[in-house]
């Protein structure tokens, strides 16, 4: 059987597309790390952007407003333009909304658990007590927090767009076979 009998996937026939796509994860993780302020604050920006123009859109959609399915758009639009307004402090506020779930959860594991299988309960509570330490130091430190993830994500994207342009060069070397 050679490798012209061998059905291709979509993905394998758009090689080149992989391939592009893993250049721009590598640039835009690259333009994260060089920048990681500026890159907050346009991603903070760019989503009350959408969050601005969803809400209204929605509203337009609705027609009236008599009931409670105006809240959700109206809601959408504050934080549309408040993103807009002041990205740093909305970035570091969904930081510290993030981290209380995070110490909610942990709580939830630290405590939750009550199944005889004892690893299971060790487990359960020991990922418990890290959510609730990573919460509570998300809490204390919002700003060195969004940053931190903010630098996870691009190096996160470098390592993307690396396998991506991996795949897509030993694609390209299998189909010229």
């Amino acid at each position: 059987m050679s490798i012209d009998d061998v059905p291709m996937t979509p993905l394998e026939k758009r090689w080149t597309l992989l391939l592009i796509l893993g250049i721009l994860a590598i640039a835009v993780g690259l333009i994260i790390l060089l920048w990681t302020g500026m890159s907050v604050t346009i991603y903070v920006i760019f989503t009350g952007v959408l969050a601005l123009i969803g809400g209204i859109s929605e509203l337009l959609i609705l027609g009236e407003f008599k009931d409670i399915r105006v809240a959700r758009p109206v809601i959408m639009i504050i934080l549309g333009i408040l993103m807009i307004v002041i990205p740093f402090i909305m970035a570091e506020v969904s930081a510290i909304i993030f981290a209380i779930f995070f110490v909610l959860f942990g709580v939830a594991l630290l405590f939750g658990f009550s199944d005889p299988d004892k690893i299971q309960v060790l487990s359960g509570r020991i990922l418990g007590f890290i959510m609730i330490v990573v919460g509570i130091l998300i809490i204390v430190f919002p700003k060195q927090a969004v940053e931190i993830m903010a630098i996870i994500f691009g190096v996160m994207l470098i390592i993307i767009g690396l396998a991506s342009v991996i795949t897509a060069v030993q694609i390209r070397r299998a189909l010229s076979y």
